[in-house]
């Protein structure tokens, strides 16, 4: 499975490139293909491709078939902002779609703003592009903020003290950081030591004896790719067995594959619903497109790409035939969306108060006096890698972070919108005990949370308090 999401990614790039005849609705993709997160950034691209390859096979929007041009950045942010000024000067692309990496995103900023482009589900969590508003930036996915942050309490509610923070050198890194400070003073901890590493070539030689000499129980990583992925097995042939947490940028089948057997004790931060969860609309949506391509797996980074491509389309959609980049900018700045499952996505010039269905959803927000507010909605999740983390194999990902928000309820508005007042059912993720024990469990259940102090009302009361 790990080796097919390249093998498909490459075939998909193909087919995109040679359908250029026929597409009639240019959309831009800048993103590392060959570099330290290409292979995050192919999974990605398989869940966008599922949902163009369904409509295009439709009729198109309005009659019109969609065409992704791809180019290759190699996470360089110089070769980011000269591959987005070719898709919009030359290839007249109607917007961007899924750019990859915080320093990457940033840089096209000012193009995006200069000829009224949308960058619509940027891949990457940085504050930067929440706070202040950035007019033309669609953001689909939480903040690496909020999963820092939660992840350093994850960590101290499991009786870990000493947690040392490997920070990357950029925009992204100091960024995350911010969560994790949070994190930490929430706490009441500081952190063992911040080692901080080259964006792409890190000195492991120099950072990870910073960690094993303060004899860190565990390190939180922000990195991307490879970058990681050799700084773990650096940390692992130093003989150190700190647990190891990164954030969901690399929540990818690649990231385990690329591990191998040094993802034993390293949890990924997750952003979007547990793709093993068949019953939820958004999972059995893609997972029947994705069996429909020969793929029997779902990955988090293929989700994030599906779910940002479906809001592109949609908007689209609701633009109407022969969409402009203004026409599209102006629809988006009026949208609500369910993806699925009562999961929402909606943007709005006004600043408005954000949506309570759901008090676990991680809420990622733009906001600017006057300007147009962002309020999306997906589930704080996290991935644990390696058999020593999970019973499952291959490595599964688990919706335990899920447990580090406020509240534990995510309410499906279309299921409690069938139960009667006295008896509304919420669907809620319970922690086994064996995961406290053992700290190696994959098994998670659903039970109905009924009003009144019903048992597991009483359990989720008591695990808030400890999460709190």
């Amino acid at each position: 499975m790990k080796t097919m999401f390249t093998s498909c990614a490459a075939a998909l790039l193909l087919a995109t490139a040679a359908s250029g005849a026929s597409a009639q609705i240019l959309i831009g993709q800048s993103a590392d293909l060959s570099g330290p997160v290409a292979a995050s950034v192919k999974e990605t691209i398989l869940g966008s491709q599922l949902v163009i390859d369904q409509v295009n096979a439709q009729g198109g929007i309005n009659g019109e078939q969609i065409e992704v041009i791809r180019l290759d950045d190699g996470l360089d942010a110089k070769r980011s902002l000269e591959n987005t000024r070719i898709l919009i000067e030359d290839k007249k692309v109607v917007a961007l779609l899924l750019n990859r990496g915080t320093p990457n995103t940033i840089a096209v900023i000012p193009l995006l703003d200069k000829y009224g482009v949308a960058l619509v589900g940027p891949s990457t969590g940085a504050m930067a592009l929440h706070k202040p508003l950035q007019k033309n930036i669609f953001n689909v996915r939480s903040t690496y903020q909020r999963e820092a942050e939660k992840a350093v309490q994850h960590l101290q509610t499991t009786g870990i003290q000493r947690i040392a923070v490997v920070q990357a050198d950029d925009s992204c890194g100091k960024d995350a950081l911010e969560g994790a400070n949070k994190g930490f003073e929430k706490a009441n901890l500081k952190p063992a030591v911040i080692a901080l590493a080259d964006r792409n070539k890190p000195d492991y030689s120099v950072i990870v004896p910073q960690s094993t000499k303060a004899n860190a129980q565990a390190v939180l990583w922000i990195g991307s790719g490879t970058a990681v992925t050799e700084g773990v097995k650096a940390l692992r042939a130093a003989g150190s067995a700190a647990q190891i947490i990164t954030l969901s940028n690399n929540a990818a089948s690649g990231f385990i594959k690329e591990l191998s057997s040094a993802s034993a004790g390293v949890i990924i931060t997750q952003v979007l619903p547990y793709e093993r969860s068949f019953g939820h609309p958004l999972i059995k949506e893609a997972l029947a497109l994705a069996k429909a391509k020969g793929q029997n797996d779902l990955s988090p980074a293929l989700l994030e790409g599906f779910v940002a491509t479906k809001v592109m389309v949609e908007a689209l959609r609701r633009t109407g035939p022969k969409p402009t980049r203004a026409r599209l900018i102006a629809t988006l700045n009026n949208f609500q969306y369910d993806i699925g499952g009562g999961l929402d996505v909606s943007y709005s010039r006004r600043i408005t108060r954000a949506s309570t269905t759901s008090t676990c959803r991680s809420s990622a927000r733009a906001a600017s006096s006057g300007n147009r507010r962002a309020a999306i909605y997906f589930y704080l999740g996290a991935a644990a890698a390696g058999a020593g983390s999970c019973v499952a194999s291959p490595p599964c990902f688990s919706p335990d972070m899920s447990t580090l928000s406020p509240a534990f309820e995510i309410t499906n508005r279309a299921r409690a919108a069938k139960m009667t007042r006295s008896r509304r059912r919420v669907s809620t993720w319970v922690l086994s005990p064996e995961w406290f024990k053992k700290k190696a469990s994959c098994r998670w259940h659903e039970a109905p949370l009924l009003n009144g102090g019903s048992a597991v009302a009483a359990l989720l009361s008591n695990i808030r308090q400890s999460f709190a």
